[in-house]
């Protein structure tokens, strides 16, 4: 029907390991799954930041107590937490531009095993729940070969509209 079961989000069969499965292609609600997986992935630049932060004051404190000139010391601490302060900003301006993830992202994520293994899981979880944990299906895509990981990331590009006859 020249492409309606993409539309309409049919599933499609996908033989994987030694069993056939109908699995439904990745949804809009999956992409974001992917997306948050993505982002728990990177680290925390607010917590680098504050651990700076707390290492800077502790440096900051040692150095201060140097100084014999009550006003040198204050003028010091003042300069100081301003730069802890900037310090800070920038963090959190950096975390909020980290936010997200790029298409690009997306589209180097889901080349590598771990990333075809994560948005099989998914897929796998609505349908199979239990079927395959996680750090399971991480293992499966690590140990299988390129041909293979390639095949089936191929089938699921294709059940989700967006492989080389999709999108």
């Amino acid at each position: 029907m020249d492409g309606m079961s993409r539309a309409a989000g049919s599933p499609t069969t996908i033989k994987f390991q030694g069993r056939e499965y109908l699995l439904r292609g990745l949804s809009a609600e999956d992409w974001g799954t992917i997306e948050s997986y993505m982002l728990s992935l990177r680290p925390n630049p607010l917590a680098i930041a504050q651990d700076a932060a707390i290492t800077t004051s502790i440096r900051v404190e040692d150095e201060a107590a140097k100084f014999t000139d009550p006003r040198a010391r204050e003028r010091f601490l003042a300069q100081a937490q301003r730069i802890i302060e900037k310090s800070m900003e920038l963090a959190l301006a950096e975390a909020r531009a980290k936010n997200t993830v790029s298409g690009e992202e997306v589209f180097e994520f889901l080349q590598s095993p771990r990333g075809v293994a994560y948005a099989f899981w998914v897929c796998f979880e609505k349908q199979y729940p239990k079927e395959f944990k996680l750090e399971q299906m991480f293992e499966l895509f690590e140990e299988m070969g390129d041909e293979e990981r390639s095949r089936l990331a191929d089938q699921l590009g294709e059940a989700s509209g967006v492989g080389s006859l999709g999108n």
